[in-house]
C-alpha cells in the first residue's frame, strides 16, 4: 500500500491574478501537462478563462475566494497506474460539480500532484468549496 498526503494551501486566492498564477505555478508555466474537467480545451488558457467565467456569470455570488489550491504527495518518485488512476478518479469526483484542473511533478524527490479548482459550481444552488481551517468544506447557498 502506498502512503500519500493531503496538503492543503491556505490562501485568499481573491486577487484579480490569482487564477492565472496558481494554474501556471502547477504547470510549472507550461511544463507540465495540465488535466482538466469542466474545461475545453484542457489547456492553461481555457482553465484560467473559464475558472474566471463561473463568477461572473452569477453576479452577487458572495465568494471573493476564487479558487482552492491543494496537493497530495506520495512516498515514491514515479507515477504507477494506481497513483494515475486515484488522482483522476478524485478529479472526476470534484469535477462533476467544480472545474478542476491538476498536474502532476514528477520533479522533486517524492511525487505530487496539485490541483486548482473553481470555489463555485456550474449547478445551482450554487455551491461554494471553501476549504480554510475550521470552516465548512461545503457550504450551499
Amino acid at each position: 500500500m502506498l502512503s500519500a498526503n493531503l496538503i492543503i494551501k491556505n490562501g485568499s486566492y481573491d486577487n484579480d491574478d490569482a487564477i492565472c498564477n496558481a494554474i501556471h505555478y502547477i504547470t510549472h508555466n507550461n511544463n507540465c501537462f495540465l488535466y482538466c474537467y469542466g474545461i475545453w480545451p484542457p489547456t492553461e488558457e481555457s482553465a484560467v478563462e473559464q475558472f474566471g467565467k463561473i463568477p461572473n456569470s452569477f453576479p452577487g455570488i458572495p465568494c471573493p475566494q476564487q479558487l482552492q489550491h491543494f496537493w497530495i504527495t506520495f512516498e515514491t518518485k514515479l507515477l504507477s497506474e494506481d497513483v494515475a488512476m486515484f488522482l483522476d478518479h478524485l478529479a472526476t469526483s470534484i469535477g462533476f460539480y467544480y472545474p478542476i484542473c491538476y498536474a502532476i511533478h514528477e520533479d522533486q524527490s517524492h511525487l505530487h500532484a496539485h490541483f486548482v479548482v473553481s470555489t463555485v459550481s456550474y449547478f445551482p444552488p450554487f455551491l461554494f468549496l471553501q476549504i480554510p481551517l475550521g470552516e465548512p468544506v461545503l457550504t450551499i447557498w
